[in-house]
């Protein structure tokens, strides 16, 4: 049987549609699920946060190679859910928003997010820390998110991403066909491994609220930019303007345009005027 096939019979047993309030497109490509699988390099002694675990097709293959913590909003498939992996001890469902949740212990995440909020769930990723991530996302997307400095899609996210993880794209083109109902864009699959040498940044939210503060300017050069941001950043960071000129000085960023930024020149900057 398909997994076309199983996912019409989930919805007359369960009596569900997908909403397309809660972004819902369920993958129905067993290739591609084994894939994620595969890229994940799973071992008995992970455990697999899963972000939207929908109809449980990826969940069920994740359990055949370790613990899987999975996150669904919607009510009608954390029922299915839970009926569906019962008797299986390795599961454990978190019923509810996953940008409200607190952090669960695990060490990779594989999982087809909604792709409504991609930006939000990344950034709370980000925040969480992790050894490994699997993720499919709108095409669109993930060509942000694993953006080079110089390139037109360069952004806050892109260097958020960088600073600590390696990505890289492993399916570029996924037809609209891996999914019912198919969504109206391709999507791709994106492996973000963390650095060997994770760079310790003591406030992670300020250095978010920086970054995305300074990419609104990106073309600009990191001084102008600094200085529109100037008012924000001494309400909310603290940072003075006499700081961040000898920062800029001691660094020699200053006349460096913003979208030409290394992610790490960023974190040096704001090691040195967040002190």
């Amino acid at each position: 049987m398909s997994l076309f096939d199983e996912l019409q019979q989930l919805m007359v047993e369960y009596g569900f549609r997908p909403e397309h309030r809660f972004s819902q497109h369920f993958v129905i490509d067993e290739r591609l699920i084994a894939k994620m699988v595969e890229c994940a390099e799973l071992g008995s002694k992970d455990t697999v946060l899963e972000i939207g675990s929908g109809t449980g097709f990826l969940t069920e293959a994740l359990l055949e190679h370790c613990k899987v913590i999975g996150i669904e909003y919607d009510p009608v498939l954390a029922r299915v859910l839970q009926e569906e992996f019962d008797a299986n001890k390795n599961f454990f469902l978190v019923e509810g928003d996953f940008l409200g949740i607190e952090k669960p212990e695990f060490s990779k995440v594989v999982a087809f997010p909604p792709y409504s909020i991609s930006s939000e769930i990344m950034l709370k990723l980000f925040a969480f820390g992790f050894e490994k991530a699997v993720l499919v996302f709108q095409r669109e997307f993930v060509e942000k998110l694993v953006a080079e400095p110089g390139f037109l899609e360069y952004n806050y996210i892109s260097a958020l991403c960088r600073v600590s993880y390696d990505p890289e794209v492993v399916i570029h083109n996924i037809s609209p066909r891996s999914f019912y109902p198919k969504p109206e864009a391709y999507s791709s699959l994106v492996v973000l491994d963390a650095k060997k040498r994770q760079p310790k940044i003591k406030d992670y939210g300020g250095f978010v609220f920086f970054v995305k503060s300074v990419f609104r300017f990106r073309n600009k050069n990191l001084s102008n930019a600094m200085k529109s941001c100037r008012a924000e950043f001494e309400s909310k960071l603290k940072i003075t303007e006499k700081k961040t000129a000898k920062a800029l000085e001691e660094t020699g960023l200053a006349g460096k345009k913003v979208y030409l930024l290394e992610p790490e020149e960023m974190l040096v900057l704001f090691t040195r005027i967040s002190r």
